[in-house]
């Protein structure tokens, strides 16, 4: 069974104390992470503002850390935020489940695909798992906590915080809460096909909602008076979670369309002109400490007749999580290289 992801925002640490430390190198950078036991079921998880919680949310790592996730075999990724509420029905220390975003982010990485494969885009007509959703929302009825499930999160630059007039817009957009850290994780997820939902923890009302003035100090109170009750919820939903089921999610690339194919290669069936049922293949420059037959060296040039796939295939074993994924792809022409 593949492990499950778990991003944990402000406040959240690794809610076992025998915790293992890993890290991966990925073409994006390496991330730092600790896989651990919760609710029975092995779990990949990773502390969104580093090891010691001191980057910015405009600084996460976003790529590498989505990147590393799906390198350790993850096919669902549960996460945190804290999120201020702009929605009177939802008050701090409300658990809310977002549905859809506002992306309001400026100056970061917001994509795999940065031209070097072409032009492509994915679907986002439903950016969070529904599957993934629905067993949170399970996990904390039987835990005794409330959840809202269906919130629009929006999504601001920071680190500072939003203005009054900048709150009141976002109302008019329909946000129910706004946070700094939601995107671009959320796209990354289903750029890679893999599930993803974050518990939204309300900390606070946002600037305007109340007299008071915001501070960081509230926002970290909140979220340690919640610290408890965020892991009861997500112990629950890993217990109970089937981490390998199939759902849209994991069906990503099927809505991916590359404008034109990568230089030098016109006519050769690609990764990105088939299905790739997981999403975004391992990089051959990602490397990773564990397990170590993800570890790759770079493929030799495919013999006249066979494709990309078939070395990769032959280079990488049969039991290399490469080769699983290779499997997932339909036919394609035999067009050499």
């Amino acid at each position: 069974m593949s492990p499950i992801g778990f991003i944990g925002g402000t406040g959240v640490r690794a809610p076992a104390a025998a915790a293992e430390p890993v890290q991966v190198t990925t073409a994006w950078g390496e991330a730092c992470m600790q896989r651990l036991t919760l609710g029975g079921r092995e779990v990949c998880f990773i502390r969104r503002h580093g090891l010691e919680g001191g980057i910015p949310p405009h600084r996460v790592n976003y790529r590498a850390n989505i990147r590393a996730l799906q390198i350790l075999g993850c096919r669902a990724v549960l996460a945190t935020n804290a999120v201020g509420s702009l929605d009177e029905a939802q008050p701090p220390g409300r658990f809310v489940l977002p549905d859809q975003f506002l992306d309001l982010t400026k100056a970061r990485a917001g994509t795999f695909y940065d031209g070097a494969r072409g032009v492509v885009h994915v679907d986002m007509t439903e950016p969070y798992c529904r599957r993934l959703r629905a067993a949170l929302v399970a996990a904390g009825q039987e835990v005794g906590e409330q959840i809202t499930d269906g919130a629009v999160y929006a999504c601001t630059e920071g680190p500072r915080f939003e203005t009054p007039a900048e709150i009141r817009m976002l109302r008019q957009w329909g946000a129910h809460v706004v946070g700094m850290t939601g995107v671009p994780e959320v796209v990354l997820a289903r750029e890679a096909g893999l599930c993803y939902a974050t518990l939204s923890v309300v900390s606070n009302w946002a600037a305007g909602m109340s007299p008071a003035h915001l501070t960081e100090t509230e926002v970290h109170d909140m979220m340690l008076a919640r610290r408890e009750a965020i892991n009861a919820v997500l112990e629950a939903a890993c217990a109970a979670l089937e981490p390998d089921a199939e759902c849209g999610c994991s069906r990503a690339a099927s809505w991916r369309r590359a404008s034109s194919p990568p230089a030098g290669r016109a006519g050769c069936p690609t990764i990105l002109s088939g299905r790739c049922g997981r999403g975004v293949l391992p990089s051959p420059r990602d490397r990773t400490t564990a397990p170590p037959d993800l570890t790759l060296r770079a493929l030799p040039r495919p013999p006249v007749g066979q494709t990309i796939l078939s070395v990769l295939r032959s280079e990488a074993g049969p039991s290399s999580p490469w080769t699983r994924a290779c499997d997932l792809l339909p036919p394609t022409p035999t067009a050499p290289l």
